[in-house]
């Protein structure tokens, strides 16, 4: 089977927020701006499981994909968000908020995922960072000064303070 790991965030029972790159086919290598097409294909809706738990080994499948919500377009600047509408709702876990308006330079925030905190370490155990600081921001994204761990697309970057949800995990450098 064709398997990945995303990290994503429960935006209401049948709602989970990621990256758009965690959903669809794309080539190998993603820079911005785009020089071409970025997006080859979809991934079907149901071959998604959502887990539940602190560590992939340990987490539980609670629903599948049953439909996406994601820009039209072929690349992923400035795109790379999605939604996936579940099959059943999650209430073994609780949503989190977004908020209304995203971060402004020199915020920080905190990120979130199931990656792998390096090249030899497994991924699947959730990882924070802490006090991230946001570096740039557009109308439609925003980059900042540390990169997240391999894996954790998708996963949220937070507001410290109030925990609600101000933008998901794209794009990294080097860590």
């Amino acid at each position: 089977a064709n398997q990945g790991l995303c990290s994503g965030t429960l935006i209401s029972p049948r709602l989970v927020l990621t990256a758009r790159h965690c959903v669809a086919k794309t080539v190998s290598m993603v820079m911005c701006p785009a020089t071409g097409v970025q997006i080859t294909g979809h991934h079907r809706a149901s071959e998604l499981s959502i887990l539940v738990g602190e560590d992939v080994a340990s987490a539980r499948v609670v629903a599948h994909g049953h439909s996406l919500i994601e820009p039209s377009g072929v690349t992923l600047c400035e795109a790379d968000i999605a939604v996936i509408v579940l099959d059943e709702p999650v209430t073994s876990a609780k949503p989190l908020a977004v908020r209304a308006v995203g971060p402004t330079l020199g915020d920080h925030v905190r990120a979130v995922g199931f990656g792998r905190p390096g090249d030899r370490d497994p991924a699947g155990k959730k990882l924070l960072r802490e006090h991230v600081r946001v570096q740039s921001v557009t109308s439609a994204e925003f980059t900042v000064g540390e990169a997240t761990c391999s894996g954790d697309s998708g996963g949220p970057a937070l507001d410290e303070d109030t925990s609600e949800i101000i933008g998901v995990v794209s794009r990294s450098g080097p860590s």
